[in-house]
């Protein structure tokens, strides 16, 4: 069994341990490597070069060094950097799975969540991993 996920999310401690929580569970891993930055689903979803060459990089030594089991997006309700709505911040969940998709190697799942404000997490979309990396 994994150690370590990969969680990729907002800057706003409400939703942290919401997240870790659900990524412990969805990987069934110890740990959660965070890479976070104010509104970092939107940044990814608009494919803003700098924010995603970042979150790349960082990601770095959970994919390597951690062997992290997968990779979670997440964007949150109440989100100060993206206050959009609920639906438009579920749909850019796509977009931003797709731009880091091409990123990373298929040889781990990244999925896409939804942090609600009632505590729940919401799967948005998923790309499995790839047998052939």
């Amino acid at each position: 069994m994994p150690d370590f996920a990969a969680g990729v999310t907002c800057i706003d401690g409400r939703f942290q341990e919401q997240l870790t929580r659900w990524v412990r569970d969805r990987f069934s891993v110890a740990y959660v490597d965070l890479v976070t930055s104010p509104g970092v689903a939107a940044a990814l979803a608009d494919g803003d070069a700098v924010i995603v060459d970042e979150v790349v990089r960082e990601l770095g030594p959970s994919l390597t060094a951690h062997d992290a089991a997968g990779v979670v997006i997440a964007a949150h309700e109440g989100c100060a950097a993206d206050p959009s709505d609920v639906a438009t911040q579920e749909a850019g969940l796509h977009d931003a799975l797709a731009t880091l998709g091409e990123r990373l190697s298929a040889d781990r799942p990244l999925v896409a969540v939804h942090l609600r404000a009632d505590g729940s997490v919401v799967e948005i979309a998923a790309r499995p991993a790839s047998a052939s990396g």
